[in-house]
């Protein structure tokens, strides 16, 4: 077996549900981040950082799903009151309300006037983008300076196929 074949051969993605064991106190945040940099070692010394990478982000999508198929229950179990797991405290928190505004004329004219001056605000950022060299403002003589880019950063992103 390879490397490649361990790391994507692990019971954490595809083990029998009876190997779920509910510990009976959660992790203090210190400890979470030690046992992630325990387990980005771990799994070096079977493959790659690229395989370890891709099978961390598989795990999240799998662990994201069970989350969310949860949370509705978790929510009704904590409505009103704050239940304690291991330590780890749960509550359900009421989201911020949302209003709306609409009919009022002058909310209307002031969101007018942002998506105009917004309009304005990326033309000029346009125009700075677009020159070389400084340049008087026609209408004010201000100099006008490029604007500067900052090196760009690479993003890692991973496509997982379909399916069915």
């Amino acid at each position: 077996m390879t490397g490649s074949q361990a790391i994507h051969d692990t019971t954490i993605v595809d083990g029998p549900p009876q190997d779920i064991v509910m510990p009976e106190r959660v992790m203090t945040k210190v400890e979470q981040r030690q046992k992630g940099l325990e387990l980005a070692s771990r799994m070096l010394e079977v493959g790659s950082s690229l395989d370890a990478y891709v099978l961390l982000r598989q795990m999240r999508e799998i662990l994201e799903t069970a989350e969310k198929q949860l949370a509705g229950d978790v929510r009704e179990q904590c409505v009103g009151h704050t239940q304690s797991v291991g330590g780890a405290l749960v509550q359900a928190r009421l989201k911020a309300p949302k209003w709306d505004y609409h009919g009022d004329g002058r909310i209307s004219r002031i969101e007018e006037d942002i998506r105009h001056l917004t309009d304005q605000l990326k033309a000029e950022q346009k125009m700075l983008q677009s020159i070389t060299e400084e340049v008087p403002d026609m209408e004010t003589g201000e100099a006008r300076k490029p604007a500067t880019r900052s090196p760009q950063e690479y993003t890692v992103a991973v496509t997982f196929p379909q399916g069915g």
